[in-house]
């Protein structure tokens, strides 16, 4: 997930050190930079899986639209295994449908 602000802290007046968190980092999309609220679990996961080590990176979205145009510019890596891609369901399944391009004429 993009950090897009840093956390910031109250400094001590003396050293300088860092002292009590004043501000929370804010967190965005990985597409898109909006800001994903982690109180409302508004993100999309997307998981990358590689062959021969348990390695995975993640990936985080604010929208289905973001989803679709990360996928349609990923390329695949050298050691790739796998995508794992969000649970759609009812509405936004059928958002994704759309921004994929599929009809309901396509076969399945």
């Amino acid at each position: 997930m993009a950090i897009i602000q840093e956390r910031k802290y109250e400094k001590c007046k003396t050293c300088g050190a860092n002292g009590k968190v004043i501000q929370e980092e804010l967190y965005g999309c990985d597409r898109c930079q909006r800001r994903i609220d982690l109180a409302k679990d508004e993100r999309h996961e997307v998981t990358v899986f590689f062959t021969g080590n348990a390695a995975v990176e993640h990936y985080y979205f604010c929208s289905v639209r973001c989803v679709v145009q990360w996928l349609r510019a990923f390329r695949r890596p050298k050691n790739f295994n796998f995508v794992s891609l969000p649970l759609f369901q009812g509405r936004r399944f059928f958002e994704f449908q759309q921004w994929l391009g599929a009809s309901e004429q396509d076969p399945a």
